[in-house]
């Protein structure tokens, strides 16, 4: 499926609900309450975002001191991040967005969500690490392979020579 269409969509979609969301939360509370509602929702969601991130970085530390990788960790930290962002967003469906975000019940929803859709795209991956690797299938072993540092394979030359100072 392709990208483009699904985000030009909602390039032109999320304005317009978050016009009219303004509109309606306006008729119902009136102009001034909604814009002091907005403005409260980025105060609450800053330090929503302050709170969880400073604890979220304390569990990742915790867990690279223990030797163990913090993959769940660092996609709620993403997610705060993100939550963040929407946060600052004047408009009520990205606040909405973001609170869902940044709060642990729903944020650990998400991340347990993403988390298989984003370890298979990790597998599916080709990037590689190391200049020294081809691909994850191939990796580089210095003893049966001679490569450049840029992973182009070339051919074993053998030989021999002599120092002289």
């Amino acid at each position: 499926m392709r990208k483009f269409p699904i985000i030009a969509v909602l390039l032109l979609l999320v304005p317009v609900l978050e016009i009219y969301l303004f509109v309606k939360v306006g008729g119902w509370i009136g102009f001034l309450p909604t814009i002091a509602l907005l403005i409260l929702m980025t105060f609450v969601g800053s330090y929503f975002v302050r709170h969880q991130g400073l604890s979220t970085l304390a569990r990742i530390q915790k867990s690279m001191a223990q030797g163990q990788l913090p993959a769940r960790d660092m996609l709620e930290g993403v997610l705060i991040v993100i939550g963040g962002i929407l946060m600052m967003i004047p408009g009520f469906l990205s606040d909405i967005l973001g609170i869902l975000c940044i709060l642990p019940p729903t944020r650990l929803a998400i991340a347990a969500a993403l988390i298989p859709s984003v370890a298979a795209r990790v597998q599916r991956s080709t990037f590689s690490a190391s200049p020294f690797e081809t691909s994850p299938q191939q990796p580089f072993n210095p003893i049966n392979s001679s490569q450049s540092a840029h992973g182009q394979r070339g051919a074993t030359i053998e030989g021999e020579f002599v120092r002289k100072d």
